[in-house]
């Protein structure tokens, strides 16, 4: 008889419905955000803006030091979200400091057409401030009560309308006039944050000298977090420096709107990542199943995703202007990603909470390895163009690697359980 999975629980449901809600009521207010930035911007000036904001996800994946994942694994262990809140929110903190003195050093080298303070500006808005905001909604997805994700995300999206609005009113259109009004969003968004996770969860941002042990811990995530965000935004960086902002900015254009299209597979994530934590515990064939149900919800939803952006290409000249022309384009060639990212998440949350987070990085570092060294070879030709397939065939194999790592730690799962009799016959 087959053992039960954490999918089938009600809760597991529940959660999903209300992460849909969450993750649907993002994808309205960032879109009307995006929508009005990139038609205020222009496609140079939001080039440059998709290349700082694409660095300081990746350093903000460093800097954080896998505290998500940590606080999802010690609280699915048994610990109390008290222990864990000062830490994290520590360590959020601490490595934010660092890894934005580290971007001084980088600025000349990563985009030179912002100015030094502006980038430092826009780096620590992403780092501390989205950090703090988006840990109020780990925390809900921790407690498994994320209707308090819901009211993050609303909050956080209308303050993000209401910085815009502002910027559009009362500033010039560059980047660097942008990263204050940002600043002071994002401010507006990570105190509503955690007003709601100490008024839901009792526990306030409290200074919590982090623990060397928690560091260490959290490296391997760190490693996986940061590779994964080099695969997903090392292009836009790359396409200012070898085809220019404007060709940057196309793309970015883009590559957001399929964000928005994945949006629904990320709150399927976010709904079940306590239940993959759960059952890799107890076994890594329990979270096979798990994940190969989630991947079949998925990708019927990426399916008729990719159909609908192909269909609504169209309209992305008509809405940001005709500068933004090639960004249909753009969206045509990559509406096979909610597909992609529908074959490669869950396989890798099945991995992470069965503990082989080492075999999910070593996916991550050979598709990372080859979307640069793919980037290197084709945007020098073909612009965006290779950006956009550097992409598809780097997460393409790393899909592959995922399920292969996935099906060996199954099998060797399995063989231990075997032998495990044999074991306690020659000790007795």
């Amino acid at each position: 008889m087959r053992k039960p999975t954490a999918l089938s629980s009600g809760s597991l449901k529940a959660n999903a419905i209300a992460s849909l809600i969450a993750e649907g009521s993002s994808l309205l207010l960032n879109s009307l955000a995006f929508f009005l930035l990139a038609d205020i911007l222009g496609p140079t000036e939001f080039g440059y803006y998709g290349s700082a904001l694409a660095y300081a996800t990746f350093v903000s994946m460093v800097g954080w030091f896998g505290s998500q994942q940590l606080l999802m694994t010690d609280m699915a262990a048994g610990v109390a979200f008290g222990q864990l809140w000062g830490r994290v929110t520590s360590v959020v903190l601490v490595g934010s400091v660092a890894v934005s003195a580290l971007s001084l050093l980088v600025h000349a080298v990563i985009l030179p057409e912002v100015p030094l303070l502006e980038f430092a500006v826009l780096v620590v808005s992403q780092v501390a401030l989205f950090g703090l905001t988006e840990f109020g909604v780990v925390a809900a997805q921790a407690h498994r009560r994320l209707t308090s994700a819901v009211t993050i995300r609303i909050w956080s999206g209308l303050v993000r309308i209401v910085a815009v609005l502002a910027f559009w009113r009362f500033s010039e259109p560059t980047t660097a006039a942008w990263s204050w009004y940002g600043l002071v969003g994002w401010c507006a968004s990570a105190a509503v944050s955690m007003v709601i996770v100490g008024r839901h969860f009792g526990s306030w941002p409290r200074w919590s000298r982090p623990a060397v042990a928690d560091l260490r811990r959290g490296l391997p995530f760190t490693f996986g977090m940061g590779a994964n965000t080099v695969l997903d935004a090392a292009d836009r960086p790359m396409l200012v420096r070898l085809a220019g902002g404007e060709e940057a900015g196309v793309y970015h254009a883009g590559y957001r709107l399929i964000a928005f299209a994945t949006m629904p597979i990320g709150a399927l994530v976010r709904a079940s990542d306590a239940n993959f934590f759960e059952a890799g515990r107890r076994d890594p064939a329990e979270a096979r199943r798990l994940a190969m149900r989630m991947t079949g919800v998925s990708l019927g939803y990426g399916a008729v995703a990719a159909i609908g952006l192909v269909a609504i290409s169209p309209l992305v000249p008509i809405v940001l202007g005709d500068e933004y022309a090639d960004a249909a384009w753009v969206l045509r060639v990559l509406s096979v990603m909610p597909l992609v990212q529908a074959l490669q998440i869950f396989p890798a949350n099945a991995l992470t909470g069965a503990g082989r987070q080492r075999d999910r990085n070593r996916s991550l570092a050979v598709a990372v390895v080859l979307n640069i060294a793919l980037n290197l070879a084709m945007i020098p030709a073909f612009g965006w163009l290779g950006a956009a397939l550097a992409t598809i065939a780097a997460e393409l194999t790393m899909a592959a690697l995922l399920w292969r790592y996935l099906g060996l730690a199954v099998a060797r799962s399995a063989a231990a359980s075997d032998d495990a009799p044999m074991d306690l016959v020659a000790d007795s």
